[in-house]
């Protein structure tokens, strides 16, 4: 999933999280049932400090998903 620290949201048979992958940090989504990669989507740089990697979680509300 990427470096980070970000908790899991499990809505409606998807995992969401965020993690920094490929010189990039994103929004990732995963299938519950068996945990197939979905999608994904940049949402800014790598976090870069002493340990890096995001810290948020991301929020779904109305099918819409906020990170």
């Amino acid at each position: 999933m990427g470096a980070g620290f970000s908790s899991l949201a499990i809505v409606d048979g998807r995992i969401y999280t965020l993690g920094d992958r490929d010189g990039a940090q994103y929004l990732l989504a995963f299938s519950a049932e068996g945990g197939a990669p979905l999608w994904k989507a940049r949402v800014g740089p790598v976090w870069t400090d002493e340990y890096g990697g995001p810290r948020g979680t991301p929020s779904v509300a109305a099918g819409l998903v906020f990170a």
